[in-house]
């Protein structure tokens, strides 16, 4: 009856909502990006780029980054166990090795792991963040290793005017609580932002319950125009079942049962950064950013218990010079990326019982834009990477061995973009792209490949993006992608492998309309087309598993009246085979659609809102493999969460 009550609300707050969309359009202001690692107008990149700003994810009142994730276009969210902290996105089409090939950064940092681990969303709490940019397709000559399918760099916010205080207090389905506060200000030269949360949930499924915790400062000093000092640091922990896959069968009896009652993992971590920048004007601006970051991983499933220890250091001074090449104004962007990760593994079943793994990495890069006249850009670009690989494993039954590998990859990149009338552009890019193997990629549970190859490829990118006087922006981008030496699991062999050759083309399509005086009325659009399959060997043509050819979104967040604002989203994912399934053989997981509703009312300094996502509680299957027998995880049903925020 709750939920009845709830769904015919939302429902009628959204018809009234937009309703009211039918006004006069507004345009968009311009907006900048970190594209080329520096702020520059979208227009100039060669790239589709897609922005979320802080206002818009304020409105979306997320639990978690992973559900902001949900809403930009081209972006496939899988969740195996609904609370975003094992998620993975998939930028163009890898299935189940999609968190290898997209690079999510923080502030320029990576955060991917240097195992399979992923990275997890939960320990960035929305809160920190001002704003989320995709880059869409590989970006390899500014970011290196695994930004192949795509790039997610995540903003954090800083302090700025006068002090003050937000407290949120939530609650919703499956027993889920979540407490948030955020303080930030500035005074004179000091600017400082700082948040702490803590959530909990019993889940959806049976031992799927998690709770996680984390609190994060940042403070800046400005003693000059010129120069500026930043560090920030933060600390998050989680804890959460395993609830494991399930038969079809057992789903159609019972989505929400285990058959992995006492299988558990814990999470805990700690980052440290710091981030001189000194701007010399005419004579360019040098920035340094020095980060440490350390995680402890302890699990239990399939009667092994496994902890793990990860030490990641690194460096990334860069340059940036306003320059100009006779007539031909330019700037160039030169950096060094050096990054340290040490990880340290013990077993209590498989082999090697312990494992000690550390890989340096050190890449030089250079991207050259020049203006060859004032609406036409170039950009020529290019990395050198240098790996090193120690690894050590150490067993009582089979002895210890050693295993040293070093490797240097490159990557280029050339681009054209041409902008019109104010608010057009037109673009066509390409470039190498590669990817390093993971450590446990080289060791996966009992079997080790030591003759792994670094993954490559060239991408090829055109597109085109317009803003229509009455507000209407379209974007359009097709892409071809080339890989060789993919990387993925071969079950018959347990063991990780090099494929055949993988071609992956398709195109991203985008609308957004901006409606009312105010511009307080949106209206958005997506449809994503993918074409990913093997390029020779046995499984020549066939699709790669996992990956959706078609991926659609639509939706709308209205002011309905002053301070009430309503906001909803239908979200499509196309049929797909089954993981393991590369010879195409089997039946596809099911094409599913899902619609997510929401609303909030701010009065003063108070907000109070509303969320249900999957609506109509579809049921179907977010992850599924197929390796003789068909299993699955399945998704999360109605969602329901509402709360109030007080700003003081």
């Amino acid at each position: 009856m709750v939920r009845r009550i709830v769904i015919t609300g939302l429902l009628i707050l959204a018809a009234a909502g937009f309703a009211q969309a039918k006004e006069e359009a507004i345009a968009l202001p311009e907006l900048t990006v970190t594209a080329s690692r520096w702020d520059e107008q979208a227009l100039k990149v060669p790239q589709q780029i897609t922005i979320v700003e802080r206002k818009q994810i304020e409105e979306l009142h997320a639990g978690n980054i992973v559900d902001v994730l949900r809403t930009i276009p081209g972006l496939m969210i899988r969740d195996m166990l609904g609370a975003g902290v094992t998620a993975s996105v998939d930028m163009r089409g890898f299935g189940s090795t999609a968190s290898q090939h997209t690079l999510v950064l923080l502030d320029g940092r990576r955060l991917n792991s240097l195992d399979q681990s992923g990275v997890d969303f939960t320990s960035i709490p929305v809160d920190s963040i001002e704003r989320i940019e995709v880059m869409h397709g590989a970006s390899s000559v500014l970011y290196g290793d695994g930004a192949v399918g795509g790039v997610i760099n995540l903003i954090t916010r800083e302090g700025k005017g006068a002090p003050q205080t937000t407290v949120e207090v939530r609650g919703g389905t499956y027993e889920t609580m979540q407490t948030r506060g955020a303080a930030q200000g500035s005074w004179e030269d000091l600017s400082w932002f700082g948040q702490a949360h803590y959530g909990s949930s019993h889940g959806y499924r049976d031992n799927s319950a998690y709770r996680t915790m984390g609190a994060s400062l940042n403070v800046r000093v400005d003693p000059s125009d010129s120069f500026s000092l930043m560090v920030d640091g933060g600390y998050e922990k989680a804890h959460y079942g395993l609830p494991g896959a399930l038969s079809l069968s057992e789903i159609e009896n019972d989505p929400q049962a285990s058959n992995r009652p006492d299988e558990w993992a814990k999470r805990e971590s700690f980052n440290l950064r710091g981030l001189l920048r000194k701007d010399w004007q005419e004579g360019g601006v040098l920035s340094a950013d020095v980060f440490y970051r350390h995680q402890v991983s302890d699990s239990f499933m399939w009667a092994n218990h496994l902890d793990i220890y990860l030490d990641n250091f690194g460096v990334q001074p860069k340059y940036v010079l306003e320059h100009s090449l006779g007539s031909l104004a330019g700037r160039v962007t030169a950096g060094l990326d050096y990054n340290y990760w040490e990880v340290h593994q013990n077993n209590s079943l498989n082999s090697p019982a312990e494992t000690k793994s550390s890989m340096n990495s050190l890449a030089g890069y250079v991207l050259e834009e020049v203006n060859l006249s004032d609406d036409l850009i170039f950009s020529l670009g290019g990395r050198v990477n240098y790996a090193e690989y120690d690894m050590n494993f150490m067993d009582p039954f089979m002895g210890d061995s050693d295993f040293d590998r070093n490797d240097t990859q490159y990557a280029w990149s050339a681009g054209l973009v041409y902008n019109f009338l104010d608010t057009g552009k037109v673009y066509a890019s390409m470039g190498r792209t590669f990817r390093y193997p993971l450590l446990d990629e080289y060791l996966s549970w009992t079997a080790f490949n030591p003759d792994l190859k670094p993954e490559y490829g060239m991408d090829y990118e055109l597109g085109a993006q317009y803003t229509l006087p009455f507000g209407l922006t379209a974007s359009l981008n097709f892409y071809w992608l080339t890989l060789s030496d993919e990387i993925a699991y071969d079950m018959a062999r347990f063991l990780n492998v090099n494929l055949d050759d993988t071609v992956h083309r398709g195109f991203d399509l985008i609308l957004s309309q901006s409606l009312g005086e105010r511009g307080q009325h949106q209206i958005f659009a997506s449809l994503a087309f993918q074409d990913v399959r093997f390029d020779g060997g046995i499984n020549d043509g066939n699709r790669v598993p996992l990956v959706p050819e078609w991926i659609a979104g639509l939706g709308a967040s209205v002011e309905v009246i002053e301070d009430l604002r309503v906001h909803g989203r239908l979200n499509f994912i196309g049929g797909r085979y089954y993981d393991g399934d590369t010879a195409n053989a089997g039946e596809q997981l099911s094409a599913y659609a899902t619609l997510d509703l929401g609303a909030e009312y701010t009065w003063e300094n108070f907000t109070v809102f509303i969320n249900a996502a999957n609506l109509f509680d579809r049921e179907y299957v977010d992850y599924g493999t197929y390796y003789g027998v068909y299993s699955g995880y399945p998704a999360v049903g109605t969602t329901v969460s509402a709360g109030v925020i007080v700003k003081f």
